[in-house]
């Protein structure tokens, strides 16, 4: 069962974000039957899941490095990705047939200091820039800019003070 690969961290070697491929390098050594250790190839063209129903889609920006899950799948996955139902095939687990689930915070990454916030949110690690979705309010930060908006209005949170923008 050792030889069965359900899902391992990855690192991003490129991403192609047009038609969501990633190729992907395992972070792991495999032994083979001699006992001897060894490295996964790098693993082409693979699937990276993402957000996408009903027309609408959020789509990751994988950068090469960045740490990522893959998943490999019972079974074949050329058919169903066409559309089609494939029949179930000898290539279980295989690297063939894996996906990039997600990714992954590295050991003692720092988080920027909006991401403790009880919320959705969309932003770059550096800060700058977040869109937060919360019970009662939507915030979108812009460096030292925060926009709010909730059922009382729009209010614009700046250095130079704090203004309503529009009142119900």
């Amino acid at each position: 069962l050792s030889n069965i690969d359900i899902g391992m961290v990855g690192r991003i070697e490129s991403f192609t974000p047009a038609i969501m491929r990633a190729d992907v390098t395992p972070l792991k050594k495999k032994k083979d039957v001699e006992g001897t250790f060894y490295e996964y190839p790098i693993i082409k063209m693979v699937p990276v899941n993402f957000l996408h129903s009903g027309g609408f889609y959020i789509k990751p920006n994988f950068q090469p490095g960045d740490l990522v899950w893959l998943t490999f799948s019972t079974h074949d996955i050329a058919d169903s990705l066409s559309g089609t139902v494939g029949e179930a095939s000898q290539k279980i687990f295989s690297s063939e047939n894996c996906c990039v689930t997600g990714g992954i915070a590295p050991q003692g990454w720092t988080p920027p200091p909006t991401i403790a916030q009880p919320a959705l949110e969309i932003g770059h690690i550096g800060g700058a820039v977040a869109m937060q979705f919360m019970a009662d309010k939507i915030i979108m930060l812009f460096g030292v800019v925060q926009i709010e908006f909730s059922p009382l209005g729009v209010t614009l949170v700046t250095p130079a003070g704090r203004f309503d923008l529009m009142t119900h």
